[in-house]
């Protein structure tokens, strides 16, 4: 089996944190495990779920979700995705979307807001500020 997209990492709090991908075959389980460093020290998750479409013969849509429980010191969650019994590193998947030096992709998760971002599809960032729906 084959990551086809992602994974990539949706709406996500301080209470749950939510991840889709897409792969090639069918799979009998699949987890999100949250933990507090990449040595999957501390367990994060209470509960994962998780819900599929097929989109074709080759072609599934993940969306993997779980259910956190974190300490308020702590801001970086460490998570693996587990399909079948085989997570990131089983896999060694993690080689190609972890930053250097990491073993697991980890996200950001401040107990307190202080930046609020607007981003668009519009291209912002264009050097004539022209705007492309117009």
């Amino acid at each position: 089996m084959e990551i086809i997209a992602g994974p990539i990492v949706r709406h996500s709090t301080r209470r749950e944190i939510n991840v889709w991908l897409i792969v090639d075959a069918p799979f009998k389980t699949i987890s999100l495990l949250a933990y507090s460093d990449p040595n999957e020290g501390s367990k994060l998750y209470t509960t994962s779920s998780n819900r599929r479409v097929e989109l074709g013969a080759a072609c599934f849509a993940v969306l993997v979700s779980a259910k956190l429980r974190i300490p308020k010191k702590c801001e970086r969650i460490y998570y693996d995705i587990v399909i079948d019994g085989q997570g990131f590193k089983d896999t060694g998947m993690n080689k190609g979307i972890c930053f250097p030096g990491e073993i697991l992709p980890s996200i950001l998760v401040p107990h307190k807001h202080q930046h609020l971002l607007q981003a668009s599809c519009r291209k912002p960032h264009d050097a004539e500020g022209i705007d492309q729906l117009v």
